[in-house]
C-alpha cells in the first residue's frame, strides 16, 4: 500500500464529516446522500487556508457534473496554463496525480467549478468543496497546483520511507559483517594452533577477507550518515 493510501485509510477511521454542511446551503440538496472523509485539520500544511481543506471520496461525488482534466480544460480553452497531464509521485516515474475539475449546479445559469485530484493507478479521488471558482480555467490551475503539493508531498513520503528502509537493511549487514569477521578470526587462530607449513598463507587469505568486511561495515556507516542528512539520497543511485 503506498504512502497516501495509508494516510487516507487513517483520515477515515479518523473523521466521517459530511462535507456538505460546509458548502453554501443553495447546494447542498444536489449531493445526495453521498459522503466521504474531511482531511483532519490539524494535518493541513501550516501554509493552507481554509479552502485547500481536501476531502476524499471513493469517486467523484453524485450531484457534481465532471468537466476534465486540467490538461484538456486547458487544451480547450487554447491555453497553456496547464501544459502536462500530471506530476509524478516517486522516483520511478510510473503513476501520475493530475488535477481535474468539476461543477457545481448553476444559479441564474452562473455555474461554479471545484478543483479536485486523482492518481492514474490508485482508487479514490479529492476534491476541495471549498474552494470555488467561476470558470473552468482557474479552477483547472487550481487543481494543478494541488496535484503539484500532492504527489511532491508523496515523493518525500516515499524517500523517507526508503531511506528507513535502506538504513534498517545496512544495519542489518553490518550485523552480519561482524559475525562472519568474528568468524574469520576463529578460523585464523586456529590455522595458527595448526602449525601446519601452510597457515601463513592461510591466515594472509582471511586477514584480506577481514580488511574486505572491515571496509563494506565502514562504506555501510557512511550511507547511514549521508541519509540521516539527506533522505533523498535514497531514491538515487549510489
Amino acid at each position: 500500500m503506498n504512502g497516501i493510501q495509508k494516510r487516507l485509510a487513517a483520515y477515515r477511521k479518523k473523521n466521517t464529516a459530511d462535507w456538505r454542511k460546509a458548502l453554501p446551503t443553495r447546494y447542498k440538496p444536489a449531493f445526495g446522500m453521498y459522503g466521504g472523509t474531511w482531511q483532519k485539520a490539524e494535518d493541513m500544511p501550516r501554509h493552507a487556508s481554509p479552502c485547500d481543506r481536501a476531502y476524499y471520496c471513493d469517486n467523484w461525488p453524485a450531484g457534481l457534473r465532471y468537466v476534465n482534466s486540467s490538461y484538456d480544460v486547458s487544451r480547450a480553452e487554447r491555453s497553456r496554463r496547464v501544459d502536462h497531464k500530471g506530476w509524478y509521485t516517486d522516483s520511478f516515474q510510473d503513476g501520475t496525480l493530475s488535477g481535474h475539475v468539476l461543477q457545481l449546479p448553476g444559479k441564474d445559469r452562473k455555474p461554479r467549478y471545484i478543483p479536485g485530484t486523482a492518481h492514474s493507478d490508485w482508487d479514490g479521488v479529492t476534491i476541495y468543496p471549498l474552494d470555488t471558482y467561476d470558470n473552468a480555467m482557474d479552477a483547472a490551475c487550481a487543481a494543478d497546483q494541488y496535484a503539484e503539493r500532492q504527489a511532491k508531498s508523496e515523493r518525500e513520503y516515499n524517500a523517507k520511507d526508503q531511506a528507513e528502509q535502506q538504513t534498517k537493511d545496512l544495519r542489518d549487514r553490518i550485523g552480519e559483517i561482524r559475525a562472519e569477521m568474528r568468524s574469520l578470526v576463529r578460523e585464523m587462530k586456529a590455522a595458527r594452533r595448526t602449525g601446519v607449513e601452510a597457515f601463513p598463507s592461510i591466515c594472509a587469505a582471511l586477514r584480506s577477507s577481514i580488511a574486505d568486511l572491515h571496509d563494506e561495515s565502514h562504506k555501510a556507516y557512511k550511507r547511514i550518515e549521508s541519509l540521516a542528512d539527506d533522505y533523498w539520497l535514497a531514491v538515487e543511485s549510489y
